[in-house]
């Protein structure tokens, strides 16, 4: 038998067996749709929910973090005896409860003469992980301070391609930095 396009728009050219085995039910069709469509929307919904929440976690960082160094700045932590502990305490005061304060929030301080003798150390070690200590050192009058506070955030999905990790282990780096000269306060 000849195929025709007769046949074809009639659709018999199919096997009767297969039009017995398939017929044009089609009441499964909005599942199969939605299984196809579904997975990629509901991971491009984590995506944006994640990157929503690390967007907002630096963002409460880096005002808690301005908060607190304008307390060196001002001369307040020097005058109170602050060490490192006590600026995160300051710190964790104002910021969202997305990031962990305990040990996992990264804190360093230093000063230098002017701002033509910063030299920064770098924040990760030469696995790309966070250090396990920093300096604080928030200086005298008139001496230019630079603070900087990391926070390792671990990362729920690891979409390829979305380009969010950037450390070792899945994690993104947060950072809020600030660099000023402090005040003429009294000594």
């Amino acid at each position: 038998m000849a195929i025709t396009t007769q046949h074809i728009r009639r659709g018999s050219f199919l096997p009767r067996i297969i039009k017995r085995s398939f017929p044009a039910d089609e009441k499964g069709a909005t599942a199969v749709e939605f299984a196809i469509v579904g997975v990629p929307f509901f991971a491009l919904l984590m995506a944006i929910l994640e990157t929503g929440m690390v967007f907002y976690a630096q963002t409460s960082m880096d005002g808690s973090m301005t908060e607190a160094a304008r307390m060196i700045r001002t001369g307040e932590a020097q005058k109170g005896g602050w060490d490192q502990a006590a600026f995160r305490a300051r710190m964790c005061a104002s910021i969202s409860g997305l990031v962990d304060c305990s040990n996992a929030l990264k804190i360093e301080v230093l000063s230098f003469p002017d701002a033509t003798a910063i030299s920064l150390p770098p924040a990760l070690d030469a696995n790309g992980d966070l250090k396990s200590s920093y300096t604080y050192s928030p200086g005298a009058p008139n001496e230019t301070v630079v603070v900087r506070v990391f926070y390792a955030w671990d990362l729920i999905l690891g979409i390829p391609g979305l380009g969010l990790s950037n450390m070792n282990g899945n994690k993104r780096l947060l950072t809020a930095a600030a660099v000023f000269k402090n005040e003429p306060f009294p000594p």
